[in-house]
């Protein structure tokens, strides 16, 4: 079954479960405010896009973004721990990226750590 990469408008019960378990798992530095705020909501705040790897119809993977207008900023990915290095975090980071260019806007990334310790694909 492949990955599908989309965009998460409403989610229903299943996938807020699933959102749920990928902010439950995600490391201490990326529980910040915002993840807090959207752990509680489930849904992206105004501003802000969800996407989400989906695979065998669960989701594996979240990105938040933020959208100023002319440019996207990733600043929340997470891939649960027992499916990772199966190529997720690549698949949904590319498929961001596809989407962008076709938006005809950048993609950046922020992050509160060393860009050195992020994997090689984020920091292209």
């Amino acid at each position: 079954m492949p990955i599908c990469i989309e965009k998460i408008l409403d989610p229903g019960a299943r996938d807020r479960l699933d959102l749920s378990k990928i902010y439950e798992e995600a490391p201490v530095w990326l529980q910040g405010e915002a993840s807090r705020a959207f752990a509680a909501q489930q849904r992206a705040a105004p501003g802000e896009q969800l996407y989400a790897a989906r695979f065998n119809g669960r989701l594996l993977a979240a990105a938040l973004l933020r959208d100023d207008g002319s440019r996207w900023t990733l600043f929340w990915l997470h891939v649960r721990p027992f499916t990772r290095a199966r190529g997720l975090g690549y698949a949904l980071v590319q498929a961001l990226r596809a989407r962008a260019a076709e938006q005809q806007v950048g993609l950046v990334v922020a992050s509160p750590q060393d860009l050195a310790g992020l994997p090689a694909y984020l920091r292209r």
